[in-house]
């Protein structure tokens, strides 16, 4: 009876050694959760993670554009090395080597060599799926061909429950490099000429009368026609404000004809505000409008040169923008009328909650 006494006595010993075993290394943590995440095992790296820390751990700021395959391509060639790390109580610190494509570099190839072909495809009248499309053969090209580089950064770890976990990625660079890299709205407004937040070749409705030329950033504008007088439209829950509504003709600086293969520019302008009045959250494309002219032309607005009005309007949101149209056809001074045709808006199960915009505008 004794020696079986002894016999569990040794076992429980045993089993409170085992149990009493040093916490795998924080430099090794930060290696398996990497590993872990790179193979697709997302849960498997999220144990990995402090409690309360999985959204901030897991959601690394590498946005483009949601271009699935350019994020594809930064994923596989985004890696983490640790190189060391030291222990402070409940707090470790490791070093880590990160390396990705040069994103800067792959913006400037892609603006030097794509940018100016998408502005003479969305000249000749290409919709903005051809478009988008043509952007992201460009950008995958420039990203592909940019050289890998690096970075030493650090992570975070505590001990929880006897395991270090990681607590944060102290990636303050990257994140700040990643912000510098504002592709739809920087770089492309820079090469167009136009500022943040306003469409080139924008005339304000203050600024001028018909007839009046105004210096813009794409070149001299000339207010041919004008309708600054229009009642606001419901639908259902939505408010559409159209503000002013222009038929312009541009002679453009150097810069801009360049770009635009031409030293003229004749287009419609369109300035609106939209509302959503309820709480609920819809969908409501104002900023794909479509247009009809009295010289028969019909027309979508153009992606580089108009502002971006979000599909997606969130209870109680205010979204206002302007919108321009190219004439391929027709001259400013030609325009008489401009039919306004903008889709119903709908709920999250996308059934309408209104009906579809469809008046006409007298300039």
């Amino acid at each position: 009876m004794r020696k079986v006494a002894l016999l569990v006595c040794l076992s429980v010993i045993i089993l409170m050694l085992s149990g009493c075993g040093s916490p795998t290394p924080p430099d090794e943590v930060v290696d398996e959760y990497w590993e872990r995440f790179k193979d697709g095992d997302i849960e498997g790296a999220l144990e990995l993670v402090a409690d309360g820390r999985k959204d901030e751990v897991s959601d690394i700021e590498m946005d483009l554009e949601e271009v699935e395959e350019a994020e594809e391509i930064l994923y596989e060639r985004f890696t983490v090395e640790t190189k060391g790390y030291e222990e402070d109580g409940e707090v470790a610190i490791v070093d880590v080597t990160v390396t990705k494509p040069n994103l800067h570099e792959t913006f400037a190839a892609f603006l030097e060599e794509g940018f100016e072909e998408l502005m003479v495809l969305a000249m000749e009248g290409a919709s903005d799926e051809e478009i988008d499309e043509k952007a992201e053969e460009f950008l995958l090209e420039a990203m592909e061909e940019a050289e890998d580089i690096s970075h030493d950064q650090q992570a975070k770890l505590q001990l929880e429950d006897g395991e270090w976990k990681i607590y944060d990625w102290l990636f303050d660079d990257i994140e700040e490099r990643m912000e510098e890299l504002d592709f739809e709205e920087d770089a492309i407004e820079e090469e167009t000429g136009a500022e943040n937040g306003e469409a080139a070749g924008d005339i304000d409705k203050e600024e001028a009368e018909v007839g009046d030329t105004v210096t813009t950033e794409a070149g001299e504008m000339t207010l041919k026609a004008q309708n600054d007088d229009i009642e606001a439209i419901e639908t259902g829950p939505v408010i559409v404000d159209i503000e002013q509504v222009n038929a312009v003709s541009g002679e453009l600086n150097p810069q801009s004809a360049e770009m635009f293969d031409s030293e003229q520019l004749e287009y419609i302008q369109i300035d609106m505000q939209v509302e959503n009045t309820s709480e609920e959250d819809l969908i409501f494309y104002a900023g794909q409008a479509q247009i009809v002219t009295n010289t028969g032309e019909q027309l979508e607005s153009d992606m580089w040169l108009s502002d971006h009005i979000d599909g997606e309007f969130m209870g109680g949101v205010i979204q206002e923008g302007t919108l321009i149209y190219p004439l391929k056809q027709s001259q400013a001074n030609e325009i008489e009328t401009v039919r306004i045709v903008i889709s119903a808006p709908q709920d999250e199960d996308w059934q309408e909650v209104g009906e579809e915009i469809d008046f006409e505008v007298e300039l």
